[in-house]
């Protein structure tokens, strides 16, 4: 995976969905995106994949390619992740534990 180094600006926000229809954060527009392409290209290259599984390749991608990201990673990645859950981009499969996580197909 390829991400680029980004500077934070901390000025544009981001209304997130839940997937239950739950309140959720408000997260800042770049940390978003970076976390959406990081989490959608593991779904690509890895197929699906668990909570850790991901959690692990975006941190190593990100101390690979020396992404500069302030605050947790782990906790924003999940919001991002129900996120798209919520957006319908990606989908919960099976019923095992742990749950995983698969790119949604398109209907066109």
């Amino acid at each position: 995976m390829v991400c680029k180094q980004i500077m934070l600006n901390m000025e544009s926000k981001i209304q997130l969905l839940h997937p239950a229809g739950e309140k959720a954060i408000r997260m800042d527009q770049t940390k978003y995106d970076l976390l959406r392409e990081a989490l959608l290209n593991h779904l690509k290259i890895y197929g699906p994949s668990n909570h850790t599984e991901i959690q692990q390749s975006v941190t190593e991608d990100f101390n690979k390619n020396e992404t500069k990201f302030e605050g947790s990673i782990d906790w924003h990645l999940e919001w991002v992740k129900l996120d798209l859950e919520g957006r319908k981009e990606i989908r919960r499969i099976g019923n095992t534990s742990p749950v995983k996580y698969q790119i949604a197909e398109q209907n066109n």
